[in-house]
């Protein structure tokens, strides 16, 4: 049984590691632009040291505060893991989101199947593949496990569904802020992170997630052609995004393919 001091202590730290992600995230997508670390490189390096600083405190010191899964079980990938309950309620919602897309891309185009060059598609679901491992290892095995802890505690005699439905709006309220100022992207960031929330909830398969979120995203970008970028990102002239301006070689690859 968890001590009334024990139980405060835990609310107040997960509270915190809520409070600092939003702001870390806020100053990452706002104000650290790439020309800055490449004038600097120490910068850079200190961005890298404190993002791998992070990254190990979610995955190991993190989960273990709250005994909670840690390393790689976070992701729950393993065979066991796929439960046939877990597996449909996953495949429904991304056939539904599928359709969803294919509608909007039939509005925009009056045809389902506009030119897309696949090499360009492929690369594409590549590269979101990479982001929506760390994206959703943040907001998903992290942010939203920290708001399901604390609605669990300091609302331990609702029932079930009421906590899931507090723990889920809070959750698809940030993650759609978090798209600012992109406002089309918002509104669909709104329904993923909706369907993606409850289905997490009761089914925490972050691969299935990540999974999702990168063919989902990329069916937006590629065939869709929906512009992604947000923060201080959305509005610049050549649309390059942050890795892309980091690195020379992705700006290469991606330039000539699409």
């Amino acid at each position: 049984m968890m001590s009334k001091t024990m139980s405060k202590n835990l609310i107040l730290l997960a509270i915190a590691e809520i409070g600092g992600f939003i702001l870390f995230y806020y100053l990452i997508v706002w104000y650290i632009h790439p020309d800055m670390l490449l004038s600097n490189p120490y910068y850079l390096v200190i961005l890298v040291l404190l993002f791998l600083t992070l990254l190990y405190y979610i995955l190991y010191v993190s989960p273990r505060l709250f005994s909670q899964s840690t390393g790689l079980n976070i992701f729950r990938c393993q065979k066991k893991f796929l439960k046939k309950s877990e597996c449909l309620s996953y495949g429904f919602f991304i056939i539904i989101a599928i359709i969803f897309i294919y509608i909007i891309i039939y509005l925009k185009y009056d045809t389902l199947f506009p030119h897309v060059n696949m090499y360009s598609l492929l690369l594409k679901f590549f590269f979101y593949l990479i982001s929506a491992v760390v994206q959703d290892l943040f907001f998903f095995a992290f942010l939203f496990m920290r708001i399901k802890y604390l609605f669990n505690i300091m609302l331990p005699n609702i029932k079930e569904e009421e906590q899931m439905m507090f723990n889920v709006l809070v959750f698809v309220l940030l993650f759609t802020l978090f798209h600012l100022p992109n406002y089309p992207l918002m509104a669909l960031s709104f329904l993923f992170a909706l369907g993606a929330g409850i289905l997490y909830y009761y089914f925490p398969n972050l691969c299935l997630i990540i999974g999702m979120h990168a063919f989902l995203g990329t069916l937006l970008h590629r065939v869709y052609q929906m512009h992604m970028k947000i923060g201080c990102y959305y509005l610049t002239e050549e649309g390059k995004g942050f890795f892309r301006k980091l690195i020379p070689f992705i700006d290469t690859i991606i330039s000539q393919n699409w």
